[in-house]
């Protein structure tokens, strides 16, 4: 597969881990032929709306991975993919990082004289934002959990929901939550607990 970094090793890396995700999406979409203008890792809780037409080479929109939350999980107190409430004492903790993978099409907007999409165009971005929704799973759980992810280690896929029309912009997202390995948490004055 092109463009798949090595998958991180024992020290949880959650910058790899978005790039190992990042090149399985941005691989579905180029191995179905259905390429997107830009596949990338962005920053903040979601991308930015400003890519979602045709580009070159036949492409049209965007796809991306984000991380909108990382949080303490997967202790006695709160089993993954909870969140983490009661205060930490020395010892470790598994951290939860939850994805965001989506993607923005072009929708049809409004014509020169204000009449609507025809039902032939909306019936067509539907089926595309559908067909796009299985790629990403595939990207999900074909290449991502199925060739990168230990299989001792717990994931939990989120719902997809759907995006737009806005703005010339329609498509879907969905989340995907992991678990890293275990953390030092660190004492009273933020300094690694060690041995306690």
């Amino acid at each position: 597969m092109a463009n798949v970094l090595d998958p991180p090793g024992e020290t949880p890396n959650i910058a790899k881990w978005a790039q190992v995700l990042q090149a399985c999406l941005c691989d579905a979409f180029s191995s179905e032929g259905r390429p997107v203008c830009r596949c990338s890792l962005v920053p903040g809780l979601t991308a930015a709306w400003d890519k979602c037409c045709e580009c070159d080479c036949d492409s049209e929109g965007q796809a991306w991975v984000s991380i909108p939350r990382i949080y303490p999980s997967g202790s006695r107190d709160a089993p993954f993919p909870a969140q983490q409430t009661s205060a930490f004492r020395c010892g470790t903790a598994l951290l939860a990082v939850e994805f965001e993978l989506g993607v923005l099409r072009c929708s049809q907007a409004l014509g020169i004289d204000g009449e609507p999409p025809s039902a032939e165009r909306l019936q067509f971005e539907a089926v595309r934002a559908l067909q796009d929704h299985q790629t990403m799973l595939r990207a999900v759980l074909c290449c991502f959990i199925g060739g990168f992810y230990p299989k001792s280690s717990p994931w939990v896929l989120g719902e997809w929901t759907p995006l737009g029309p806005r703005g010339g912009c329609t498509g879907g997202s969905m989340r995907l939550t992991i678990s890293t390995g275990p953390i030092p948490p660190a004492d009273s004055e933020g300094v690694p607990c060690g041995d306690c």
